[in-house]
């Protein structure tokens, strides 16, 4: 599912497009159909399965967080499933003008895909953040990609189909691949461009626990080991 295709080797959105003509995928190349849902924004599909093209496995909840994302940032500043060339990928969400990729991942991704990516849209002068869904990740174990992600910008979400739902940080603390301890949850404003410098950590790892927080975290870990 993805909200973008083809026509004659020309970009065009789902809404903006017509039924009864041929669609193409940008990545994979194959026939798409335009398909005008009732309860959500109208979209194209891939004809015939194909696992390889990444436009191919996106799910309803992801094209909602792209939506949602997208809605969030100043108007008319961002552009959904932008097509990059030079480095051939296509990527979730571009901000232009605060020179950021939102990348959205609903499902399981190694970590050479990860890195990949990362290093790809960094080349380009891009931060690369990415939008971690709550169904897969946020969990006690961290799978390796989530694991080097920590060490860049990435946050959480619950956004479902209807596009209910948040992004967010949190507090917490990982023994290596293991998340001992998950603090309250903190929003982020994507509109807020203070809160999206370039820096090397999340937000809340930024912030220093004070004494209080080290013994309740503290408490909270012995309570769990009894």
């Amino acid at each position: 599912m993805q909200y973008n295709a083809l026509e004659n080797k020309s970009p065009i959105s789902a809404e903006a497009a017509k039924k009864n003509i041929l669609y193409s995928c940008p990545e994979c190349h194959q026939i798409l159909n335009l398909q005008n849902a009732l309860y959500a924004p109208p979209y194209f599909y891939h004809i015939k399965k194909n696992p390889e093209c990444r436009q191919y496995k996106k799910s309803p909840i992801h094209l909602q967080i792209q939506k949602t994302i997208s809605q969030l940032l100043p108007l008319s500043e961002s552009t959904l499933e932008t097509p990059l060339y030079s480095i051939n990928r296509i990527a979730d969400i571009v901000w232009e003008k605060g020179k950021i990729i939102f990348e959205i991942e609903c499902s399981s991704l190694s970590v050479e895909e990860v890195k990949k990516r990362y290093y790809d849209y960094e080349s380009l002068g891009f931060l690369p953040i990415w939008i971690l869904h709550d169904s897969q990740y946020n969990r006690k174990k961290l799978s390796d990609a989530e694991y080097f992600l920590r060490s860049k910008y990435c946050y959480f979400t619950n956004i479902n189909e209807k596009g209910e739902g948040e992004i967010y940080d949190q507090e917490d603390l990982c023994r290596g691949c293991e998340r001992v301890y998950k603090g309250s949850k903190v929003l982020i404003d994507l509109q807020n461009p203070c809160l999206l410098q370039k820096n090397n950590l999340p937000l809340v790892e930024k912030k220093k626990f004070s004494l209080l927080r080290i013994y309740k975290i503290f408490l909270h870990l012995l309570l769990e080991s009894i």
